[in-house]
């Protein structure tokens, strides 16, 4: 809710590293982005995000959850970056955030 901040985690991609019929463990690949007043002019950076999910009660419950760095690609832009100022009030229309990002 802080007008001076922009902050999201976005899920770029998934593995399943381990299945049985009542344990899954998967990970996931997301970037993380971050732009806010007066310090950080859009610092990014990825995690891997490892979650163990056990089948119980007829649902899909987190046993463990682990984070990691995840590789982050050298960012380039085809025109001059935005000022973090000029980002923000430019981002004020796409505010909301996703319930579902497709892999690829």
């Amino acid at each position: 809710a802080d007008p001076n901040a922009f902050y999201r985690e976005i899920p770029l991609g998934y593995v399943v590293v381990e299945e049985s019929d009542d344990e899954v463990t998967i990970g996931v690949w997301s970037q993380v982005m971050l732009v806010a007043k007066p310090e950080f002019n859009g610092n990014t950076e990825s995690k891997i995000h490892t979650m163990q999910l056990v089948w119980e009660r007829d649902d899909w419950k987190i046993a463990n959850w682990t984070t990691a760095a995840g590789p982050t690609p050298r960012w380039q832009s085809s025109v001059d970056p935005l000022p973090v100022e000029d980002f923000l009030l430019t981002i004020q229309p796409f505010t909301g955030g996703y319930d579902y990002a497709p892999s690829f």
